[in-house]
């Protein structure tokens, strides 16, 4: 490493660089990836390259000006460049010239890709138009030199040498016809480091429905059922993602989104539920459901009282509708309180029958799409 305040840089690349490079021998690719973040458009080995010989220039300019006198503090940066350097060392130093294997990749990345790629290409061709994504899973010791080396010297620049393979050999697939589908892919196509074996995960397919729930003390989920085992997951025999609802005793009127995986009908009738197929989903979509919560529910209540209610619908005799535009059910429960605070009422139900905000929206568009 080198000690002298002169043979530093100002340029944090460098700098950085020569931290590494002072302990480690990294490939060009693996170089690269400490600062894949940086230089858009560039490949990690072009990245990596690059570094290597401004780093190389750096010092030699160092050299020749005097600033870096004993040249054996910079042998094992020399030694670590891998064989760019080996002209260069040899032209100050007269000991062999050593190199070593990357401390991350052991000089295989580029193997490794081409070994992923070439049989994922031949899985590709025999499943015919499956859409699919790829996964790489790392050996332990690759797993501890990546979080190792990002620890040590804070690399917040870094990509994973999993992204990195991935990334190349989507690449390579797509130019030969098979780009992959990275919103709703059918399969996984795994690469294990470990011993170079391909192997297929089957993904859950994503199914965006809107439901209506017409009879009461149904959940949607049976962890919500007093019985422990009663709910319209268990009814279905399907995993069921819901990212808001309302209490069971509340019937749903109003269209609301419910995403269910692996499931194929148009239409589901079941256990008071009214459930229609919308479309399939990815990722982004189902972010986009997730995140966008009514901004208002309306809910009708249904009570009874011997008092006169203004504001509300007379339905029959002392029985009234009460039409109550809320944020949510738990300040729907504090308007109740303050009226049965101030009339003699009786709750017999509450109805959700419309909601407003960037959730309507969301399933009218994909509604008129389908």
């Amino acid at each position: 490493m080198i000690n002298s305040s002169e043979g530093k840089s100002d340029n944090k690349i460098i700098e950085k660089a020569i931290q590494i490079l002072s302990k480690y021998p990294l490939c060009d690719s693996c170089l690269g990836r400490c600062f894949a973040r940086l230089g858009y458009g560039l490949e990690n080995k072009e990245r990596g390259k690059a570094i290597k010989i401004s780093l190389m220039m750096f010092l030699d300019e160092k050299i020749k000006d005097h600033k870096i006198v004993d040249l054996i503090s910079i042998k094992s940066i020399m030694e670590n460049l891998g064989p760019i350097a080996e002209k260069w060392y040899k032209l100050y130093l007269s000991s062999e010239f050593h190199t070593y294997p990357c401390y991350l990749c052991q000089n295989k990345i580029d193997e490794i890709k081409q070994d992923f790629f070439d049989k994922a290409f031949k899985l590709l061709s025999g499943l015919g138009t499956k859409s699919y994504v790829l996964g790489v899973e790392l050996d332990e010791e690759t797993k501890r030199k990546e979080n190792e080396i990002i620890r040590e010297f804070t690399l917040i620049y870094y990509e994973s040498v999993k992204h990195e393979i991935k990334r190349e050999v989507g690449k390579m697939l797509a130019e030969r016809g098979y780009p992959p589908n990275m919103e709703n892919p059918e399969i996984e196509i795994v690469y294990r480091i470990s011993d170079r074996q391909v192997f297929i995960i089957s993904k859950n397919i994503r199914t965006l429905y809107v439901y209506n729930r017409l009879n009461r003390n149904l959940p949607i989920s049976s962890w919500f059922s007093k019985k422990g085992n009663e709910g319209l997951d268990t009814l279905l025999q399907k995993k069921i993602i819901f990212t808001f609802s309302e209490p069971t005793s509340i019937r749903v009127l109003a269209e609301y989104p419910i995403v269910i995986e692996n499931e194929e009908r148009d239409k589901i009738e079941i256990g008071g539920y009214n459930i229609s197929k919308v479309m399939t989903i990815g990722k982004r979509e189902l972010q986009a459901i997730s995140s966008a919560k009514p901004s208002m529910r309306r809910y009708r209540v249904t009570v009874y009282s011997t008092s006169s209610l203004s504001e509300a619908v007379r339905v029959y005799g002392n029985i009234y509708d009460l039409f109550i535009d809320v944020k949510s059910f738990s300040e729907l429960k504090e308007k109740l309180s303050k009226l049965q605070s101030q009339y003699e009422i009786i709750i017999l139900s509450i109805d959700l029958i419309d909601v407003k905000g960037r959730i309507k929206d969301i399933v009218g568009t994909y509604l008129k799409s389908f």
